[in-house]
């Protein structure tokens, strides 16, 4: 009896394509989260995280707090949400959050 292979869900562990590269440049200048790019992309939040670490570099995902970012997450501070959940709401890491928060 033959053994079936588990289907593949991501691409991950492919080299990546010059469409691949283009996509993943146009997604992260949209400022869309890692998880979402992998979804997206069908590889997973990790290797679009290494990718664009390794090939982009760092700086392009970091991008300014909005007016309206800002209100929110302070509003929501006030409510009493954790850091953690005010960056799930607004799709800003906790960090982010805590030090947008509270500079001075």
């Amino acid at each position: 009896m033959r053994r079936l292979q588990p289907m593949q869900t991501t691409r991950d562990h492919q080299k990546w394509t010059d469409h691949e590269e283009a996509t993943l440049r146009q997604l992260v200048a949209e400022a869309l989260d890692y998880a979402e790019i992998g979804r997206r992309m069908k590889r997973t939040e990790e290797s679009i995280r290494q990718h664009v670490y390794k090939f982009i570099g760092p700086k392009t995902r970091r991008r300014e707090w909005t007016t309206r970012e800002m209100a929110e997450a302070r509003r929501l501070r006030e409510e009493g949400l954790s850091y953690a959940q005010i960056g799930q709401r607004i799709g800003r890491n906790s960090s982010t959050v805590y030090q947008a928060l509270n500079r001075t």
